[in-house]
């Protein structure tokens, strides 16, 4: 019966818990198709993920207008607001987790990784930064959620920006220095 169906269904999912970090499965742009945990993220969490400086520390290297309170917000990534419109809710879990699937060469970390790369802190060394619900609760933070309309998004927050591909971005530093991530 359909309830039978549905409790296997649920107790499967809870059984299976999360995706590993070695079990991530990228799509040909770098995005992950589905949940890392099968549970809903929860944006209170997400925002403290986003902003917290020992976790995801997103603020060191990007604007996030949802987190104006916080001081020093970094200007080496793209900004936070509206992400959730420029990018589908794959491609975000898929940058989260490692960007560098997505934008080749970036110095942003893999968050959901246990190689992140050179000049890793030694407590993160074979370890993720963030476990897999920290990342499904970061998609869900305001301005990554692809469901919200960012009231302040408009044309002009993207003046210099160039898409090359769906692999490559540059974003003008200065009129003759190009950072990709």
């Amino acid at each position: 019966s359909f309830i039978a169906v549905s409790a296997t269904l649920i107790s499967t999912s809870v059984i299976a818990g999360d995706i590993s970090p070695t079990d991530v499965s990228f799509g040909e742009y770098g995005g992950i198709s589905g949940s890392l945990t099968g549970v809903a993220g929860d944006p209170v969490a997400g925002k403290k993920v986003s902003t917290n400086r020992k976790l995801g520390n997103c603020l060191a290297c990007h604007v996030n207008d949802d987190a104006s309170a916080q001081s020093f917000h970094g200007e080496v990534g793209p900004e936070l607001n509206g992400a959730g419109s420029r990018w589908s809710e794959e491609e975000l879990r898929g940058i989260v987790v490692n960007s560098k699937n997505t934008f080749e060469g970036t110095i942003m970390p893999a968050f959901y990784s246990t190689q992140n790369g050179v000049r890793t802190l030694k407590k993160f060394v074979g370890k993720t930064i963030l476990s897999a619900q920290q990342v499904e609760d970061d998609l869900r933070s305001t301005n990554l959620s692809p469901n919200s309309l960012i009231s302040s998004f408009s044309s002009t927050s993207f003046s210099g920006l160039e898409r090359i591909s769906r692999k490559e971005i540059l974003f003008p530093l200065s009129s003759s220095v190009f950072f990709a991530l």
